[in-house]
């Protein structure tokens, strides 16, 4: 299992930088992006939540998808692409692997962590407090508890979460598990802006914009390869507690 160990400046600084103009570019009151970023907000959310008007079993189904349980299972299949990497070692890095499985969630809270505290005083209300008709899941779908509504809906951490973590595959696990978690991370994104939990942007330039922050940190820098010197050892340990379960059902040997 290889891991670059080198700095790559150029790559860096263009990382940082392309995530920094793109959350200027809707920060700034200046920004001659900021009416478009506006304008694309409020189609975007009359366009989704609209889908919620008179179907009664998609009322349900986008209710369940933005139950804060619901969350899990976008984890879990996260999990499983990255178990099944794990289980296609054939090169004896099953340790290697596992201990950067842990490092990655490490990683992630941290990035999020700060982001919350970087952001704590920001202030936007999400679309289902400032725009008129909507179509509120709380109110069509009360017996399920869901997710429509937010008093600091910019970042979104969901989707932080997401899009780092579709990045990481990209780098560590290869292009086709990349891609997967990429369409899956599109996919998971979406209830909350059919609820009007979140705008457009608080994904697509706030979201995007820290996890492609992180995703630099990991991919142009020695971080990762002082990662697995720290936490192999960890994996080591961990891989027989992980995968006998695994041995038990007869999935693996």
């Amino acid at each position: 299992m290889t891991v670059q160990s080198r700095w790559k400046p150029v790559f860096f600084i263009a990382g940082q930088l392309v995530a920094v103009l793109l959350l200027v570019s809707w920060w700034v009151e200046a920004s001659p992006l900021k009416a478009f970023w506006e304008e694309l907000d409020r189609r975007v959310f009359y366009w989704l939540n609209g889908l919620l008007a008179e179907d009664t079993e998609a009322r349900t189904f986008w209710a369940v998808a933005n139950n804060r349980w619901f969350d899990l299972v976008g984890a879990c299949l996260f999990g499983l692409i990255f178990l099944q990497y794990v289980l296609a070692d054939q090169q004896g890095f099953t340790a290697q692997r596992i201990g950067l499985f842990f490092f990655l969630l490490l990683f992630s809270a941290l990035v999020v962590l700060l982001v919350d505290q970087g952001f704590e005083k920001v202030e936007r209300n999400s679309p289902s407090l400032v725009l008129k008709p909507v179509y509120k899941l709380s109110e069509l779908v009360p017996q399920i508890k869901s997710k429509d509504g937010s008093g600091q809906s910019f970042p979104s951490d969901h989707a932080i979460y997401l899009f780092m973590w579709s990045g990481f595959y990209f780098l560590f696990l290869g292009w086709v598990r990349g891609l997967f978690a990429l369409v899956l991370a599109l996919i998971l994104t979406t209830p909350r802006l059919v609820s009007g939990a979140h705008w457009f942007t608080d994904n697509y330039v706030g979201g995007l914009s820290i996890a492609l922050i992180g995703f630099t940190w990991m991919a142009a820098t020695p971080l990762r390869q002082k990662a697995m010197v720290w936490l192999t050892p960890f994996g080591r340990l961990l891989a027989p507690v992980l995968l006998q379960p695994l041995r038990w059902l007869r999935l693996i040997r």
